[in-house]
């Protein structure tokens, strides 16, 4: 009989200070735990194994609200992930333990434009991440995208996003 189990864990504290009326700063720390575990004695492969997968995230993110329609956020975060896989049945096929750190920078705009006259407005937004992980070479992630709402309450819209991630 083949079984498997999987336990999760997040634990997160976040906190936010308003600097100045335009100017908000805001932090998050977080710890994830996942560790799942598979069993199979009874088939022609036997698999006993179990995988600890656990990350520790540091957020912190400078909010500026520029005017009412016009907002810039720049943030920055910092990760250590640690994967943990073990065969208990063929040790030496085990991934072992592998870590990485991240660290990431990121700046977005967005832009409200409204139009009072047919009840709608237009939302416009734009993004970059630069994330450089140990062991990976560096990358740039842009990001735009359009959203385009009839009403305040979104009775209808109209959404495009490109980027990559």
């Amino acid at each position: 009989t083949a079984k498997n189990s999987d336990y999760r864990g997040i634990y997160s504290l976040n906190y936010d200070q308003g600097i100045k009326s335009w100017w908000n700063l805001e932090s998050k720390i977080s710890y994830q735990r996942g560790l799942q575990k598979f069993y199979d004695f009874d088939s022609y492969i036997k698999t006993n194994s179990e995988y600890l997968n656990q990350k520790v995230t540091l957020d912190l993110i400078h909010n500026f609200t520029l005017t009412p329609q016009r907002k810039i956020l720049f943030g920055q975060a910092w990760q250590i992930s640690t994967f943990d896989g073990k065969d208990k049945i063929r040790p030496p096929q085990s991934i072992g333990k592998v870590e990485r750190t991240t660290k990431s920078a990121y700046l977005s705009w967005e832009e409200k434009i409204t139009f009072p006259k047919l009840s709608s407005f237009l939302m416009v937004n734009s993004a970059v991440r630069f994330d450089q992980t140990s062991g990976f070479s560096s990358n740039w992630s842009p990001h735009f995208g359009r959203l385009l709402s009839q009403g305040e309450k979104f009775i209808k819209r109209i959404k495009t996003i490109w980027g990559n991630s």
